[in-house]
Formats: C-alpha cells, sequence, structure tokens
C-alpha cells in the first residue's frame, strides 16, 4: 500500500524521488500540535543526515517557544508565535525572510488542515509541495502523505526523504 500520493495539475507526479533533486533546498514547517515535535523533529534529523552530503540545505519554520529544541547546525530557523493550536504567523514577515530563497520541496508536518498554514504554502514557489492528505490537501499539495496512527507516525516522510544517498 502506498504511503503518499502525487499530482501536479491534477496529474500524477512520476518523476520525484530523493535521488532525483540534486542538492535540494527543502523548507520544513514543523507542526503546531506540541504532542508532535519531537517525533517530527526525530524524522527530520533522519532527512538532514541523509542529505548532508549531497549540498542541501533547510529552512526550518517552527514555534518560536520550540526553536531551541532545534540542534541541528546551518539551519536557517523562522520562529513564528502559536496560540491555542493556532497559527498565527505573519505571512509578510516570513516571507520577506525568505523572498532571495527558492525551494525544490516544501514539507508541512502538519497533521491537520491549518488555512494559515496552507495558504503560507500557497504562496511560496517549490516544485514539490508535501503535506499530510486532508479534505482540502489536493488544492494546496502535489504530493500527498497518509498519517498512520501506528508505529512512527512520521516514516513516509523518512521513507521519501530520508533514504541515505
Amino acid at each position: 500500500m502506498n504511503s503518499f500520493r502525487t499530482f501536479q495539475n491534477d496529474a500524477i507526479v512520476n518523476d520525484f524521488t530523493s535521488e532525483a533533486i540534486k542538492s535540494p533546498s527543502i523548507l520544513i514547517i514543523f507542526p503546531i500540535q506540541t504532542n508532535l515535535i519531537s517525533e517530527s523533529m526525530d524524522a527530520i534529523s533522519e532527512v538532514v543526515s541523509a542529505h548532508e552530503h549531497n549540498d542541501s540545505s533547510f529552512t526550518f519554520i517552527i514555534d518560536k517557544n520550540r526553536a531551541s529544541m532545534i540542534n541541528f547546525f546551518d539551519i536557517q530557523t523562522i520562529p513564528v508565535e502559536i496560540k491555542k493550536e493556532k497559527f498565527l504567523l505573519d505571512s509578510n514577515m516570513i516571507l520577506k525572510k525568505i523572498e532571495t530563497q527558492s525551494f525544490d520541496i516544501i514539507l508541512n508536518l502538519n497533521i491537520k488542515f491549518n488555512l494559515g498554514v496552507d495558504a503560507l504554502v500557497e504562496k511560496i514557489n517549490a516544485k514539490y509541495k508535501i503535506g499530510f492528505i486532508s479534505k482540502y490537501s489536493d488544492l494546496f499539495y502535489n504530493i500527498q502523505l497518509n498519517w498512520d496512527e501506528s508505529g512512527s507516525r512520521f516514516s513516509s516522510i523518512v521513507n521519501i526523504l530520508g533514504e541515505a544517498q
């Protein structure tokens, strides 16, 4: 069974593999649910480790109260304010911080639809936009991951982005 489905302008994205993208620039949006932060960081550390020798670059967007938990070196971190499980973000501030960057991949680690987060993803240009399947995910993501309630819930991310290069 596939752990993800891919779409691009209503067509299947056939060319996606982490090996197909040389030196990718990856934007990662961490979950707003605090109980998922540690688990998502474990998965992302595997992704970062898998890409450390292929000149990849990463940018993280994370709750400002959790930004100190990240111990990755040489990674741009954009802290945002989160209150009551809502992403309160200044999209203009975030867009201004990344306006000179281009991304190959945007990875949204939020498992539930959040208009603020998904609208931000929509405003950023990237060939691959990866998010979890929801009622509205077809509108924002051309690669959509299934959420597995059992085991390692972020394993689909490690499977498609965390394999050693």
